[in-house]
This record gives C-alpha cells, sequence and structure tokens, in this order.
C-alpha cells in the first residue's frame, strides 16, 4: 500500500486545493454572470456552480475510496466529526491508523497524535491554560511519535506524523479550526519532554 503521505497524501492535498479553488471559483469575481455579444446582445454565461463542481470532485474522491487508492474518510462539515467509542478520536482516522501495516505500539502512537490533533481542532483559543494543555498534548505525541517510529521502522516519524495530520485536517472546516490554534499559539513556547511520553 505503501505510505500515505508519499502517494495518498499527495492526492488529498490536491483534491483540497482543488476543492478550495472549485469553491473560489463558484464565486464569479463580482463580475455580472452575463457576457455582451458583438452586437451587443447580452447572453447568460454558462458559469459552473460550486455545487456541481464539487459534487464531481465528491465523486472522484468517493472512486478512489473505492479503488482503496484513498482510505474513506468523514468529509462531513463537522468540525469534530463521529467518534462513537468516546476515545478523543474521530472514527474514521481510528479506522484508517488501525488498517496500516503497522505494529500494535505504532498504531497506539498514531493514536495519540490523533487525539492530540482533534483536541486542537476544539480547544478554546481564549483561554490559555487550555491552548497550553493542547500544546502540550501535542509535544507529548509528536515525541512519543518519533520514539515509536525509529530508525528501524520502514515508515519514517515525518511520514508518519503527515499521515495522521492530513487524515485529521482532511476539510476546511477541520483545517481552518487547526489554523486558528496555531495562531492563538503564535508566539507560544513549547518544550520537547523527555522520557516516555506515550500514553
Amino acid at each position: 500500500m505503501g505510505t500515505f503521505k508519499s502517494y495518498h497524501g499527495q492526492q488529498i492535498l490536491s483534491a483540497l486545493v482543488a476543492l478550495v479553488a472549485l469553491s473560489l471559483a463558484g464565486c464569479d469575481g463580482g463580475s455580472s454572470g452575463s457576457q455582451t455579444s458583438s452586437s451587443g446582445s447580452s447572453s447568460a454565461s454558462p458559469t459552473p456552480t460550486p455545487t456541481s463542481s464539487s459534487t464531481s470532485l465528491e465523486q472522484r474522491l468517493a472512486e478512489l475510496e473505492a479503488q482503496g487508492k484513498l482510505p474513506v474518510l468523514d468529509r462531513s462539515a463537522s468540525v469534530t466529526g463521529p467518534d462513537a467509542n468516546g476515545n478523543g478520536v474521530r472514527d474514521d482516522v481510528e479506522s484508517y491508523i488501525n488498517s496500516r501495516p503497522i505494529t500494535d505500539v505504532q498504531k497506539r502512537a498514531e493514536l495519540q497524535l490523533a487525539k492530540a490533533f482533534q483536541n486542537t481542532l476544539i480547544v478554546d483559543v481564549h483561554n490559555d491554560a487550555a491552548l497550553a494543555a493542547a500544546s502540550d498534548g501535542t509535544m507529548r505525541a509528536i515525541h512519543c511519535l518519533f520514539d515509536t517510529f525509529g530508525q528501524d521502522s520502514p515508515t519514517s516519524p515525518q511520514g508518519a506524523f503527515y499521515d495522521v495530520q492530513e487524515a485529521t485536517l482532511n476539510t476546511r472546516q477541520r483545517l481552518s479550526a487547526h489554523m486558528k490554534y496555531n495562531d492563538a499559539q503564535n508566539g507560544a513556547t513549547s518544550t520537547l519532554p523527555k522520557g516516555n511520553t506515550c500514553d
């Protein structure tokens, strides 16, 4: 299957960029949506609607998922998404991680990171203590991931990090929530913890 980052991650990133571009294309840039012909008559331009463009992209993503080229991920407008077992990790991300050809210890490290990322989406960005706790949780998860995916692992720690990040921040709403967290952290400092930080 290869690493999600190397091929699949690029496909998802390309799909998200295309989705944003298509959404912006639906805003006709301030034009009236009609064209004037050389004879001076006005005719409606065949401007694609964001709905039809988005549907086409969604269909393509569904095809890639059905072919097993992309993991099946929740793309709802919900920032949190479904978490039936209440473990702080979105169900689809948990299924994706559990399906990966990595060790159980590595899966637990990726789940810890997914939970930390998920927490950054819902943290109160106006509460300094909550931001610090979210940052600490993220740093602990990153340290655990790098310890778990050592030099002997076929998957690099960086690759594992990006795999989880891309799966978790897979919609515009989720990416926006994470960016708000990052903006709120602007100027804050964090230190990488020492010792065993795996949950």
